[in-house]
């Protein structure tokens, strides 16, 4: 019967979308590497080496100055106290 009906008949198949095509390259051209990323020769690599040191000798230096001046502060103010004392006991 279907066959003779003017009208089309119905698919039961359905489709699946087709993945995205990439238009990347494929990693046939040649590759340049950016300027940093070149290799480092031993000299440049110990001389960056260097720098590193020098700033965390730096960083250090800074909180040793810091842990020295707080410390010097807190033996001025305990010598402050005793004196203080010392002039109380005497006053008395």
């Amino acid at each position: 019967d279907s066959e003779n009906t003017d009208r089309p008949a119905r698919s039961i198949l359905t489709f699946k979308p087709l993945p995205p095509i990439d238009h990347k390259e494929k990693g046939k051209g040649v590759l340049e590497e950016p300027e940093s990323t070149k290799k480092m020769t031993k000299s440049d690599f110990y001389a960056a080496q260097i720098a590193r040191d020098e700033e965390i000798a730096r960083q250090l230096e800074v909180k040793l100055q810091a842990n020295v001046e707080r410390e010097r502060q807190t033996e001025e103010q305990a010598s402050m106290n005793y004196i203080a004392k010392l002039y109380d006991e005497f006053q008395a």
